[in-house]
């Protein structure tokens, strides 16, 4: 496997890309990771994880860290700050526009996590340029609200997200959430304020009035692989990630969740769904055969 950093110059930032190039000339992946994370939840500095799980089956697989977070600069902070929006219409098309330079139109399968997965689907509903080689997706405890109500939801989202995370906003212009242990990275004012609109509003509305709803109210993603945990309480609650899978349109689309009891190897959360050890053998073969399934139907 070959190992690269890309980093792509934008007007007022630089975005990292890894790229793990398992076949030179194999189907694409495009990672993207959630809040308060970077792309590392694919990879690590050991060489694990989905990514090179998904390389070491012939895949090309690129990782982004989005705007401030991973390697990619500047740095969130008080005076720089990052949207979603700004992830959605500017660096995820012109990172798919570097990936169209090194592998033309090679088959591509998106891969999101949590807050991820959202980023993509809102992308495929405004990007049109994007879909003629998009094969299927693969979201991981991926939802757009938290409806569910438990004690989880409760001490997570209500006293941590909410109260918290609006109090450190206000003190810090920004979510510092590695200094306090509440994610892998840090999170920008603007990101998270536009994140908790779309978590709170019933209709999925951006900051320009562009209408996600009314897009997969005509239209479907393309065939989408949703997986979760059964020990994902509150960040990607089966029943938030069904409803996340319905709100993607009546595509050929496929929910599971991981649980002892329906035949996985151990009841995974939100997070070691990509990172505990078994997952290399225990469900990221499903993501092969789900993305080989599609690719041979292209055909």
């Amino acid at each position: 496997m070959e190992e690269s950093s890309y980093y792509l110059n934008l007007s007022d930032r630089q975005l990292h890309i890894f790229r793990i190039k398992g076949n030179s000339s194999g189907p694409v992946v495009f990672c993207v990771h959630g809040a308060i994370e970077n792309g590392l939840i694919f990879y690590s500095k050991t060489k694990k994880g989905l990514a090179y799980y998904l390389a070491s089956r012939g895949y090309d697989v690129f990782v982004v860290d989005l705007g401030g977070r991973g390697k990619s600069t500047p740095k969130v902070a008080s005076q720089k700050t990052y949207s979603q929006y700004d992830n959605v219409v500017c660096e995820l098309p012109q990172c798919l526009e570097l990936i169209k330079k090194l592998r033309g139109d090679a088959p591509m399968h998106w891969v999101g996590h949590s807050w991820g997965g959202v980023l993509l689907a809102a992308l495929y509903a405004r990007q049109n340029f994007i879909k003629n080689n998009l094969v299927s997706c693969v979201f991981f405890g991926a939802k757009r609200q938290i409806k569910v109500i438990n004690i989880h939801k409760i001490f997570i989202i209500n006293i941590i997200w909410k109260f918290f995370g609006n109090l450190l906003i206000k003190l810090y212009g920004y979510l510092p959430a590695k200094k306090f242990k509440l994610g892998s990275d840090d999170e920008p004012k603007d990101f998270f304020q536009q994140c908790n609109k779309w978590v709170n509003s019933d209709r999925w509305i951006d900051e320009d009035g562009y209408d996600y709803n009314k897009f997969y109210s005509k239209s479907t993603l393309v065939p989408t692989l949703f997986l979760t945990g059964i020990n994902d309480h509150c960040l990607g609650h089966r029943h938030d990630v069904s409803r996340f899978m319905s709100e993607c349109g009546g595509g050929a689309h496929n929910l599971r969740v991981l649980s002892r009891d329906q035949g996985a190897k151990a009841n995974y959360n939100h997070i070691d769904i990509l990172t505990h050890p078994l997952a290399r053998d225990d469900h990221f073969p499903q993501v092969v055969s789900w993305m080989q399934e599609h690719e041979q139907r292209q055909k």
